[in-house]
């Protein structure tokens, strides 16, 4: 078997991986979505369902336009779409580097592995970014009201697309490298894209990001009318916890999509009356994030990558 061909099996071993173990998960707590389930208005539930997927797919272009800051090659939205929900479903399996590797795979005669990891981190960075922003403002209107949150908001999105635009989040990485063996260190000097960042996809990203975030929160208010379970509860402050529970899960790189951690940081952070409806709602939002990720796993997975080479390139 040719190393290519090697590479190709292990890419699509990784992804049977990943469908066996989200089925798994569903599996495994059928039981109590079931029941939630039995009393869910379908119209909000398929609201829901379909306002997760549209945020989720507001990703695809932001992943594009991070992979695409390369002289050499360029990747369609098609195969940008393609290369990260496959890579967001196998994520779900035990050591979240999997879905690196996927990709890394695809990716092998057009990126080198250093510049898809460095890709990955720059990529997780603006998704924590957006994960810690976005419920601080939620929270901060929700006390203070907009007086003290649109402020914050600003200075927050300001403050992120900076942080993009100088790409931070690598550099940093890139510098602490400094105290690692020589030989070690050179492997990591793909780290940094060929080129660097304008303004423009700077604002291009926040804009987008900003623009799925609004939307997931419209579809905690539909996943709020969807479940009778839920009726009584604030769902943009559900909305905000669960969002700090998710990125303190996320940072847990050794728990399958954060598994527990999640459930455990939520319960902690939310006020209720009720433990059990928080841990039925815990439940039902992991259930909702699985299916959306498997959704657009599935749709995108047909299509080819079909990395292009830049005409300029030298």
């Amino acid at each position: 078997m040719t190393s290519a061909a090697g590479v190709r099996l292990a890419v699509r071993v990784l992804i049977c991986i990943g469908i066996a173990w989200i089925v798994w998960l569903i599996y495994r707590d059928w039981a109590d979505v079931r029941e939630g389930f039995r009393l869910t208005d379908p119209a909000w539930a398929l609201a829901t369902l379909l306002l997760g997927i549209s945020a989720t797919l507001h990703l695809a272009p932001v992943f594009q336009l991070i992979v695409n800051r390369s002289d050499q090659s360029s990747i369609s939205l098609l195969s940008s779409a393609r290369l990260l929900f496959v890579g967001h479903m196998i994520r779900h399996v035990p050591g979240r580097f999997w879905g690196v590797v996927y990709q890394v795979g695809e990716l092998r005669s057009h990126r080198s592995t250093a510049a898809m990891v460095g890709v990955n981190i720059e990529y997780m960075a603006i998704t924590l970014e957006f994960a810690i922003l976005v419920p601080l403002v939620v929270l901060c209107w929700l006390e203070f009201g907009p007086t003290i949150a649109a402020p914050l908001a600003v200075a927050g999105l300001l403050a992120t697309a900076a942080a993009i635009r100088y790409q931070v989040a690598v550099r940093v990485l890139h510098a602490a490298t400094a105290i690692l063996p020589r030989k070690i260190a050179e492997k990591t000097r793909g780290l940094k894209p060929e080129r660097g960042c304008t303004w423009r996809e700077a604002t291009a990203i926040v804009f987008i990001m900003a623009s799925s975030w609004a939307i997931y929160l419209l579809a905690w208010e539909s996943l709020g009318r969807a479940f009778p379970s839920a009726a009584g509860n604030d769902m943009l402050l559900l909305c905000a916890t669960y969002s700090i529970a998710w990125a303190v899960g996320f940072v847990s790189f050794f728990t399958p999509s954060g598994l527990g951690v999640r459930e455990a940081v939520f319960l902690f952070l939310t006020p209720a009356e009720s433990l059990a409806t928080l841990a039925f709602l815990a439940v039902i939002v992991r259930f909702w994030l699985l299916l959306n990720d498997i959704l657009l796993s599935l749709i995108f997975l047909p299509f080819k990558l079909r990395p292009q080479t830049n005409h300029n390139a030298q």
